[in-house]
């Protein structure tokens, strides 16, 4: 008797509809319908009962069949069994045996001009068809296992952590004629087994009640089984099937029957399956179905699916969520986002496995009655991420762990010790000065390089603290810092610059690098005012604070992955802490002086005036000067390091184009076919064959010191004001509109007319100073040209030629003799970019995102008008 909107009768339409929601609430009727079903759900039968009694309103309310599922669970001790009787109200108020009398299976009563969207929606959710309600985009490859060599799953598909299906893993198995409904209920129908629910209660069910369940429910999230023990109670089970070649190892395997739970049995109805989740400590999985369909989506890592409440946890310090059912998500969130928002989908088919990698966000809805079985696990490929989720879970298992897996493997020994020199580094937030600032002092201090005091009565901010509001800042000291960038920098007393090397985001190599550029460079009298002069380098011993390092004794919440250890599994774990626990580390750094300045990014965004033509050509010449640094550091002059750079990137650039989300999907299809996988081909002059251009490497084309991060926040300038005639006194903040260069011809730093508020409207911006030399490496010059060209020049085609006039004409020639060879190095190196540098390039030419190949998005980004 619920419809979803309140319409008046077409022969009466100026008298309004009976309100039977607001007579029938009394004062509750201010309550939304959401929030109302929230409060009732936590009556119990009796409440529901009388509720039910006070109006038609109430009446419907209380007939909602998840309030009396959630007062069943809720209530009773269901370790031995349930006994479903058509709908959760009567199954709770007459329970095993007990006879149902005959007016509780009439239909329930009606009642007009009852109007209410949220109860109309469950009732449509829990009675929809899912059979047909299945999408799959393509974007995940179909690999028929009986062709797919190990070694090829490891290195493209298990070592850069990108999901897959393997058609015929189950040719072999017995499972598909054995696990049939006939069969399993004749040989396991009175056997318990574990069933998921959202309150993380232990309930179970026989096998023959369950399946009469799925046949008579209607429920909008339908119970389904999800059973961890079932190869300890059902031993033969796991004779069915065997684990697939492509995962012959598992880490955990090391813990023995103290492992945590691993595998699971999965049986469902159509409605029934998973909300989106992330998979415990880091772990990766495989899935099989054995019969049935499922609909997957997936999200990548660091990518938190949209319509998701992702939450601090105040208890254990750790993120976590709440999720809508899956096929609410697929009605309510899914419908609303852009193409190019939403996840990569497939459909899974009997006898179909699914590889979902570790950190992987995905969700699942069973569109046939289904019957899976799924395995986690832990391999070297993801060994650093169920580390870092162990360590940070706070449970005790990372120290039993590592002792464990060491005494069989000591080989990874290194990879270890490399884990707990990047996890303690990250402990600390790179802008929490109350932690960093004695750091600094100290590192100053040692090269006799004096920091002024910090005013006793400012109040360091507490990092535990929440933020204070934006308009209730603190007055800066003599340090400060930024919270850009990949490492700790921090501003001392506005002459020096502090920069410490995190060991994630290149450490020792990163350091060498930036300071022997800074050396060679201050080493040239004439170039000494380009960078930030070189004042000293040191390391530092930097302990993390006994408050943030991981403590064996605090238990991990319900649901993680020692959710089921118990007390003597806990106090091993606890007993390991000593060895779990991560010392004091070396950081390496380097003092520099302060440019004055500002860069370029903040220029253009407070409205200066740029000349994008004398950026072109102050771009050129310092690249120029930086690409002729003699790196006589590196112990090799060849282009093996760089060819190693592209290996990593070419097999990592799927995951990295999926997880920046600017490619639109149909692109990133793309990818794998347009970049060769032999990426050396890339390497050398663009216009001639490969042996010319293996001859044009030894000969002229060597590697070069390249800055390989030259964009817009790394080109430091200075602020020139205007002639006293043309200055006027306006606000600090105005609005003006810059022109659009391709119609006035006039130099400006902007691609079309853009409204610009800022500080610096009026000022002419000139650039002077190169920083930031932390990703500097041997390599192509021609890699130079993708920050340059998509930030530094905004994707300005005229600017660029500028730019290459003065930095290369060779490339401008190369360009000339096939611009098709040139044009595909250039988009090849711009996919294979560490940064996500077409994010950049479609804010500045939105066009380009919809041509409908990569060659069409390469002509129009990278096509030179000569």
């Amino acid at each position: 008797g619920v419809s979803p909107f309140c319409v008046a009768s077409s022969n009466m339409p100026d008298t309004p509809p009976l309100d039977r929601r607001g007579w029938g609430l009394g004062y509750a009727h201010v309550l939304p319908d959401e929030l109302f079903m929230q409060i009732i759900s936590f009556f119990g039968p009796k409440e529901l009962l009388s509720a039910s009694c006070i109006s038609p309103y109430f009446y419907l309310c209380c007939q909602e069949d998840d309030l009396w599922k959630d007062a069943f669970i809720r209530n009773r001790d269901l370790t031995g069994g349930i006994k479903f009787k058509s709908t959760w109200k009567i199954t709770t108020l007459f329970p095993g045996d007990t006879p149902v009398p005959e007016h509780f299976t009439r239909p329930q009563h009606r009642f007009a001009n009852i109007y209410s969207l949220y109860l109309y929606s469950k009732w449509y959710r829990s009675h929809m068809d899912v059979s047909k309600f299945g999408s799959d985009t393509g974007l995940l490859e179909r690999r028929d296992a009986a062709t797919f060599p190990l070694q090829e799953f490891i290195d493209n598909y298990d070592f850069v952590s990108r999901p897959v299906l393997i058609t015929g893993t189950t040719r072999d198995w017995a499972a598909p004629m054995n696990w049939t409904r006939d069969n399993l209920v004749a040989k396991y129908g009175d056997a318990l087994f574990k069933v998921s629910d959202r309150g993380n209660k232990k309930v179970r069910i026989t096998l023959r009640e369950y399946l009469n369940y799925i046949d008579t429910q209607r429920d909008e999230d339908p119970l389904y089984i999800f059973d961890s023990g079932y190869g300890e109670r059902i031993p033969d089970l796991l004779k069915d099937y065997d684990v697939p070649s492509f995962f012959p190892e598992d880490y955990f395997e090391v813990l023995g029957s103290k492992r945590p739970s691993y595998r699971w049995l999965v049986i469902g109805p159509p409605r029934s399956g998973a909300s989106w989740h992330l998979d415990p400590a880091g772990t990766t999985a495989w899935n099989t179905l054995i019969s049935g369909r499922k609909r997957w989506l997936l999200y990548p890592p660091n990518y938190i699916p949209p319509g998701i409440i992702y939450y601090e946890d105040e208890d254990t310090g750790r993120m976590d969520w709440v999720s809508m059912s899956s096929l609410q998500w697929l009605l309510e969130v899914y419908p609303f986002l852009q193409e190019d928002m939403k996840p990569l989908e497939c459909i899974q088919e009997p006898g179909e496995l699914i590889f979902v990698p570790g950190g992987w966000w995905h969700m699942v809805l069973n569109i046939e009655p289904s019957v899976a079985v799924t395995q986690n696990f832990t391999n070297f490929q993801n060994l650093d991420r169920v580390c870092a989720d162990l360590a940070q879970d706070r449970d005790g298992v990372y120290g039993a762990f590592k002792e464990r897996l060491l005494k069989v493997k000591p080989e990874l020994e290194g990879t270890f010790k490399k884990f707990e020199l990047e996890y303690s580094q990250g402990l600390a937030p790179f802008d929490d000065l109350a932690f960093w600032e004695p750091y600094v002092r100290q590192a100053c201090e040692a090269h006799g390089l004096q920091v002024p005091p910090s005013d006793p009565t400012m109040t360091v901010p507490d990092p535990k603290k929440k933020k204070q509001d934006e308009e209730d800042e603190e007055e800066d000291g003599p340090i400060t810092t930024t919270d850009s960038g990949e490492n700790p920098v921090f501003f001392v007393d506005g002459k020096y610059v502090v920069k410490f090397y995190s060991h994630e985001y290149g450490g020792e190599k990163s350091f060498r690098s930036e300071s022997s550029t800074y050396q060679a460079l201050g080493q040239r009298p004439d170039l000494r005012a380009l960078c930030p002069r070189l004042l000293a380098t040191g390391r530092i011993q930097i302990t993390v604070p006994e408050s943030v390092q991981p403590d064996a004794c605090v238990p991990k919440k319900s649901g993680g992955m020692m959710s089921d250890a118990n007390e003597d599994q806990k106090d091993e774990h606890k007993q390991a802490r000593d060895d779990a626990r991560l010392e004091t580390t070396e950081w390496p750094y380097i003092i520099m002086s302060m440019v004055e300045g500002t860069n370029l990014m903040i220029a253009r965004e407070e409205g200066a005036t740029t000349d994008v033509n004398e950026i072109a050509r102050f771009v050129a010449h310092a690249t120029l000067q930086v690409n002729a640094v003699p790196a006589s550091w590196e112990t090799s002059q060849s282009y093996q390091s760089f060819v190693d750079f592209l290996v990593a990137q070419r097999r990592n650039c799927f995951k990295n184009h999926w997880t920046w989300r600017s490619l639109p999907h149909r692109l990133i299809l793309e990818v794998d076919t347009y970049v060769p996988r032999d990426v050396r081909t890339l390497i050398g002059p663009s216009d001639r064959n490969e042996a010319e251009r293996a001859q044009g490497i030894k000969e002229a084309w060597a590697p070069r010191w390249l800055h390989a991060d030259i964009a817009d926040e790394n080109v430091v300038g200075e602020l020139e004001d205007p002639p006293a005639r043309q200055q006027r006194t306006k606000p600090a903040q105005h609005k003006k509109t810059l022109p659009n260069p391709a119609a006035t011809g006039e130099p400006n730093a902007t691609n079309g007319a853009t409204e610009v508020e800022g500080t610096m409207v009026g000022q002419r911006w000139h650039p002077k100073h190169l920083i930031d030399f932390g990703d500097a490496m041997l390599g192509d010059p021609f890699y130079e040209l993708i920050p340059i060209y998509f930030s530094v020049l905004e994707c300005n085609n005229s600017a660029l030629k500028v730019f290459l006039d003065a930095y290369s004409p060779e490339l401008v020639e190369q360009y000339r003799a096939n611009p098709d060879a040139w044009i595909h190095k250039a988009m090849c190196f711009t996919l294979l970019h560490r940064c996500d540098s077409l994010r950049t390039a479609f804010r500045h030419r939105p066009d380009t995102r919809t041509l409908p190949s990569l060659a069409d998005l390469a002509r129009a980004l990278w096509t030179i008008t000569l």
